[in-house]
């Protein structure tokens, strides 16, 4: 069953869907940052996943509601202002429907039940005075549309902030093909990790916060949109490592060492004979590591970023990979691009 409320409707009536944020504090607080970093980066992602939805863009409000009281709940509430002239009448869902199906496991008609007779409550409440008047002909009709496709948005939004990664990919959702949402979702996540106070985090109207702190990495990935090029470097390196990772699943902290000139480097190993070596328990890792390898370096404005040890030639004394030619290198990274990008698949779950 779905887990939306219809709330009202605003001033010009227009249905009012909530969206909570329940946050799992110690203290009845979190930071001013907070609450409103939190609420602009939702409201970003909502409107990324609208345009997802619909193959089109919509305007959408979205409002502060006064919390349930006693409770650490921050409640949002979405309304669609415009763009429905397009969708209304059409089956302007069907453009989404796989979407909002894999990642919900529900169709639009399954919450229309639901939504339907939450209306049909609203619309018959003498308490709500702006809510229209119940009719039996076509705005009536109209207004349920609008309450589903607004219910649309919402639940979209609820289950991919409430989902991991590693979810979000099974269900075939990839980073690559929804950069910005992914972007938009990992961003809300950091604006709560900063927050000290905060041990956990839900989504739910539930007061429940089942997104621990110590799992808030799985929710967050930095990727890019599949059309959007990059410009890379190739260089056979030597690094001295200090802070190694020894887990390859890990996408929150890097490898981490220096490079000949003394200045600090961070990167991923995406060499598959280095980690089968590493997991068997094939290396020694003493307090410092010399790491020599064929990296890929993320070039933007000038300054270089992101690296990928693409072939661990030698760790310490111990051959690894056999190093290769330009040729074979410019091979390899075409066919990573190609694939998956240069993200260790490890990395994206």
């Amino acid at each position: 069953m779905s887990s939306m409320r219809l709330v009202g409707f605003d001033p010009a009536g227009r249905p009012v869907l909530s969206l909570p944020i329940y946050y799992d504090v110690q203290e009845s607080r979190v930071r001013l940052d907070t609450f409103i970093g939190v609420a602009k980066q939702y409201e970003i992602l909502i409107h990324i996943l609208a345009e997802e939805i619909f193959g089109q863009q919509i305007v959408i409000q979205v409002y502060v509601l006064p919390p349930e009281e006693g409770s650490l709940r921050q409640v949002l509430g979405v309304v669609v202002v415009a763009g429905m002239g397009g969708i209304l009448g059409t089956g302007g869902w069907e453009i989404g429907r796989g979407f909002i199906n894999g990642l919900t496991g529900q169709s639009p008609e399954e919450w229309s039940q639901q939504l339907g007779e939450e209306l049909r409550e609203m619309l018959s409440s003498e308490a709500d005075e702006s809510a229209p008047t119940l009719q039996q002909e076509g705005p009536d009709f109209e207004l349920q549309q609008v309450v589903e496709l607004t219910s649309a948005v919402v639940e979209v939004g609820q289950h991919f902030a409430s989902n991991t990664t590693r979810d979000l990919v099974s269900a075939g959702i990839n980073p690559e093909q929804y950069a910005d949402a992914f972007n938009a979702k990992t961003k809300l996540f950091q604006h709560v990790e900063v927050d000290i106070q905060i041990n956990g985090i839900g989504f739910g109207h539930e007061r429940e916060a089942p997104i621990r702190r110590e799992d808030f990495g799985k929710y967050q990935i930095h990727t890019k949109r599949e059309d959007e090029p990059d410009e890379w470097i190739l260089e056979t390196v030597t690094y001295r490592v200090s802070s190694p990772n020894w887990d390859r699943y890990d996408s929150r902290r890097k490898w981490k060492g220096r490079d000949r000139e003394g200045g600090v480097v961070y990167f991923v190993i995406i060499d598959d004979a280095f980690w089968e070596l590493a997991n068997s328990g094939g290396l020694d890792s003493n307090v410092i590591d010399e790491l020599v390898a064929q990296v890929a370096i993320k070039v933007t404005d000038g300054r270089k970023g992101e690296r990928y040890v693409l072939k661990v030639i030698r760790f310490n004394d111990k051959p690894i990979s056999k190093e290769l030619s330009p040729t074979e290198l410019g091979e390899f990274v075409e066919n990573r691009r190609s694939q998956s990008g240069f993200h260790d698949q490890g990395s994206l779950l």
